[in-house]
């Protein structure tokens, strides 16, 4: 699977972007051209163009080329900061749009940022919800898989009294990240990232730390728990916070290359004991 947000944020032009996207598709891409013509409702040739830097999409057109491609709206944005950029009639203005771009990646660069985020279509209140429980988070997770799934099938996968997961299930498909077709769900919008500024990051850590506890008790040799103190030098817990950064952002590129098969919980935790 290609990651179209990763290779996006790696690019400073919109040819770039285009470039690189198809050349990490299997078959260099083939067709893709013309499904993007498709999309955007213009020809093959004018794709060509703007691939090669000649031509530029209009506004309208990187929105649907954003839908095109699934971007989260993080990705989006920096899409349609692409296509200005394209479009500046002066050095000034493309000045503008090139420190608009490295803004943009540098908010990429904080830990919400190295998650695909969705939580935008969720009010505040549905956010909370959402984290109240982990039994909400581990349903629509598990439909990520694009099986369907009966409710009966989902409380056992899950080990969730029925009338648990239906309430689950009802409020996933009122927020739009499950569609339902009579008694079966399957997924509609893929996962959520709570970023360290919301107030239900607290609930959604508290979740997962006790089911962490709780799967001790189960004692599965293939589990994996790890808890000590060390004491280091200070600017080595600043190395050792930038290690654990990048293996969040390369396990999440490991899970969106492959087929999903398993839910997992991976906890991450690194803290100061000291006050200062």
């Amino acid at each position: 699977m290609v990651d179209a947000d990763e290779i996006l944020f790696r690019a400073a032009t919109l040819p770039e972007f285009l470039k690189g996207y198809v050349g990490e598709m299997p078959r260099a891409g083939r067709g893709v051209k013309r499904q993007m013509a498709e999309a955007l409702g213009c020809t093959s040739s004018h794709i060509s163009q703007v691939f090669s830097g000649s031509s530029v999409f209009t506004p309208e057109q990187g929105l649907k080329l954003g839908r095109f491609l699934k971007l989260d709206s993080a990705a989006v944005e920096y899409l349609m900061t692409l296509v200005a950029q394209g479009r500046a009639s002066t050095v000034e203005l493309r000045q503008y749009h090139d420190s608009q771009l490295a803004f943009l990646r540098s908010q990429r660069k904080r830990i919400s940022g190295h998650v695909r985020k969705g939580e935008e279509r969720l009010r505040p209140d549905q956010i909370r919800t959402y984290y109240s429980d982990w039994s909400m988070a581990a349903v629509h997770v598990l439909l990520g898989d694009r099986r369907e799934r009966t409710l009966t099938e989902i409380a056992d996968e899950l080990s969730l009294a029925k009338d648990q997961a239906g309430a689950v299930c009802d409020f996933l498909v009122e927020v739009r990240l499950l569609a339902r077709n009579q008694d079966r769900y399957t997924i509609r919008e893929t996962r959520l990232h709570t970023g360290a500024e919301s107030e239900a990051l607290l609930l959604h850590h508290r979740n997962w730390r006790l089911k962490a506890i709780e799967a001790q008790g189960q004692r599965r040799e293939t589990d994996l728990f790890f808890s000590s103190i060390y004491s280091l030098p200070k600017e080595n817990f600043e190395k050792l916070r930038k290690l654990l950064l990048t293996a969040v952002r390369q396990t999440d590129q490991l899970i969106a290359d492959a087929e999903e098969e398993e839910l997992i919980c991976f906890n991450v935790d690194l803290f100061r004991i000291r006050r200062g």
